[in-house]
């Protein structure tokens, strides 16, 4: 799983999750984030940005508990979306979907850096992020969960010219991006 935060405006976050590397029957069920302890995590606001989801059905759920959402062994989180497990590859968030959030706050600021938080450590250690995976192996009953070690963060200067910033746009601003490295983490 891939996941990608933007800042887009002020205040205001872009996550774009992407699962490039799930293979068929793989899907994700859960995915776990982390936000900055010294602000409030139940002051977010995540707007699906429907237009953009790819391959998975539009039904989502969202949880918002300050290092309360337990990913086994790695760790506890503070944010938890889940998505259908129901529905077959048109429904499921298998290999090459896409959904996308905008994300704001009720509560004082908001940058893409607000979610460059470890988990409080479980057996297994603390991570970025965290995602509980389905039918792995085995007769495709197997599940287990995948971890985030690293969170990478690349900086794009501000343009000096309208042409520079034409240049930039069409590139995108990208400020935050979790690696598509994971760390297997126990069931």
């Amino acid at each position: 799983m891939d996941v990608l935060y933007q800042d887009t405006s002020p205040n205001t976050v872009r996550l774009t999750i992407t699962a490039p590397h799930l293979t068929n029957p793989e899907l994700a069920q859960y995915l776990y984030l982390n936000y900055n302890d010294t602000k409030t995590v139940t002051g977010l606001t995540f707007t699906p940005v429907f237009s953009l989801w790819q391959g998975v059905a539009t039904v989502y759920s969202q949880t918002l508990s300050k290092n309360n959402l337990q990913a086994a062994t790695g760790g506890k989180y503070d944010i938890q979306l889940g998505f259908q497990t129901a529905g077959g590859l048109s429904g499921q968030f298998n290999g090459g979907d896409k959904v996308v959030f905008d994300i704001t706050t009720s509560s004082g600021s908001l940058s893409s850096f607000d979610f460059a938080f470890k988990s409080v450590p479980g057996a297994a250690g603390s991570f970025y992020a965290a995602a509980f995976i389905m039918q792995t192996g085995n007769g495709e009953k197997a599940n287990g969960y995948i971890g985030a070690s690293t969170f990478t963060s690349v900086s794009v200067p501000e343009p000096v010219s309208g042409m520079t910033a034409a240049g930039l746009g069409l590139f995108g601003l990208v400020l935050c991006r979790r690696n598509g490295k994971t760390t297997p983490m126990a069931e």
